[in-house]
C-alpha cells in the first residue's frame, strides 16, 4: 500500500470500520489516550460528488483501537495528516478526500496483484477481515456487533453466524452439564440406579 495509505489497511482490518467511515475520519476523532476512535461521520461519492453525511445507521459510535494500529495512526498523522482539529486523518496524496473509484484503481488494486492476492479482493472485504479474526478468536457475537456498528445484532448473526461454529456445540454440552448437575441433586440414588442399568445394557 505505501506509506500513506499503510495505517488506512491497518484500520480497515483491525477496527472494522466501513471504508467511507474511514475516509471520513478527522484528526479530532482519534483520541491516542483512550486508544478509541470516534465514527460519526460517513464520505460517499454522490453521481461524481463528494458528500459527507452521518454513518449507515445514523449514529456515532466509539470503536476500540489495539495498539499496533493506534501506533500507526500515530506515525500516519506525523507523516500526512494536517495539523487541524478538523483535517481528514486520510486523504489523496494531494491531501483532498479519497475518492474511491480513483482509490481502487490508483492504490488498492496495484497493491493487490503485488501481494499476490485475488483480484477480486474488495475494500469492503477489510471489513469482513475485522470480524472473521474477532469471532475467530472467540469474542462474543454482541461485542463483534458493536465493533462493526451493526444496527442490531441480528444483522450481525446473519452476517457471521457461521465463523461461530462451536457454539451449537458448547450450548449442548452446556445444557448436559445441567441435565446431569440436575439428575444428581435432585434423586442421586435413583440417578445412581439408572446409570448402572445403562452400563448393564451397554
Amino acid at each position: 500500500m505505501g506509506d500513506q495509505y499503510r495505517a488506512l489497511v491497518y484500520v480497515l482490518a483491525f477496527c472494522g470500520i466501513r471504508v467511507g467511515e474511514a475516509t471520513a475520519l478527522r484528526r479530532s476523532s482519534i483520541n491516542m489516550m483512550r486508544s478509541e476512535l470516534r465514527v460519526s461521520e460517513s464520505l460517499a461519492d454522490v453521481n461524481g460528488r463528494l458528500v459527507f453525511g452521518s454513518t449507515k445507521t445514523r449514529q456515532a459510535r466509539t470503536v476500540a483501537v489495539p495498539t499496533a494500529v493506534r501506533d500507526e495512526l500515530a506515525i500516519h498523522l506525523e507523516s500526512f495528516t494536517a495539523p487541524a482539529a478538523d483535517a481528514l486523518v486520510f486523504t489523496s496524496t494531494q491531501g483532498e478526500p479519497i475518492r474511491l473509484q480513483n482509490f481502487r484503481r490508483r492504490v488498492w488494486a496495484p497493491a493487490i496483484e503485488r501481494a499476490g492476492l485475488p483480484v477480486d479482493l474488495r475494500i469492503h472485504d477489510m471489513r469482513h477481515t475485522a470480524a472473521s479474526l474477532l469471532a475467530n478468536a472467540g469474542v462474543p457475537i454482541k461485542s463483534v456487533q458493536e465493533h462493526l456498528g451493526h444496527s442490531s445484532i441480528v444483522v450481525t448473526m446473519d452476517r457471521y453466524s457461521h465463523l461461530y461454529p462451536g457454539t451449537r456445540r458448547h450450548v449442548a454440552t452446556v445444557l448436559d452439564d445441567l441435565i446431569a448437575n440436575a439428575d444428581g441433586r435432585d434423586n442421586g440414588t435413583e440417578a445412581d440406579q439408572m446409570q448402572t442399568k445403562r452400563a448393564e445394557l451397554a
